[in-house]
């Protein structure tokens, strides 16, 4: 369910039009509901690269964790129970917010990827918060083709991306990447008396997980030693 709902309702609206038309067999189901409300159904471009984008997210989300915190105790003690808290989590960063470990508990290098999970969310018009999948996929492919090919129009998926959709996608990333920042250090300001100390019940960690965490509505806390 934490999966479908980050896919987007447009894509998934695509997948029930395609399952109408091919196996419903209702003739001109797809075609038509394309020319009734495009804006509605994701495009194939669209689909590629919420599936491949979530895909890969999951299997970072994942591998990583599985790696660094493979000797933590709070990641469960059989193979099994890592992998599936490490997959768990992958999948729940990007949107739900539910945890199965104690986030508190977790090496600073996995925290840090939880933030730039949370960060990117999942995709546009579903329950995911964050800058979204298609956002990243378009800076990706404008860095890639000034590389490779400077001055042509960006591609992704052998689609065009439109320069709204280019200039869109680098003001929500830069707005994104200020705001955050400037909460954090609003917070650090306002908090300078604990954060001065080697207290343990707050530090720069804690406050910029749970900044990442609010911006990309998720809801996951390292919580308070001892609360």
């Amino acid at each position: 369910l934490i999966m479908l709902g980050g896919l987007g309702y447009p894509v998934l609206i695509a997948f029930h039009a395609a399952f109408m038309s091919r196996f419903k067999k209702v003739t001109g189901y797809k075609e038509n509901l394309y020319k009734e409300d495009a804006a509605l159904v994701a495009s194939p471009a669209q689909i590629r690269i919420a599936l491949w984008g979530t895909v890969l997210l999951i299997a970072i989300g994942t591998l990583l964790p599985l790696w660094v915190e493979y000797h933590n105790p709070a990641m469960g003690g059989t193979l099994g129970q890592k992998v599936m808290a490490a997959a768990f989590q992958s999948v729940s960063t990007r949107t739900a917010g539910f945890n199965t470990i104690d986030i508190g508990a977790l090496h600073a290098a996995t925290l840090f990827l939880f933030m730039i999970l949370m960060f990117i969310g999942a995709n546009p018009a579903g329950t995911a918060g964050g800058i979204k999948i298609p956002t990243v996929a378009v800076l990706y492919g404008y860095i890639k083709d000034w590389f490779m090919a400077p001055g042509q129009p960006v591609m992704l998926f052998r689609h065009a991306v439109s320069k709204f959709a280019l200039s869109h996608a680098i003001r929500l990333f830069f707005f994104s990447v200020m705001f955050v920042f400037g909460v954090i250090f609003f917070i650090t300001v306002f908090e300078r008396a604990y954060l001065i100390t080697p207290d343990p019940l707050i530090n720069f960690l804690k406050v910029a997980f749970e900044t990442f965490s609010a911006l990309g509505t998720v809801g996951l806390s390292m919580g308070i030693a001892g609360g």
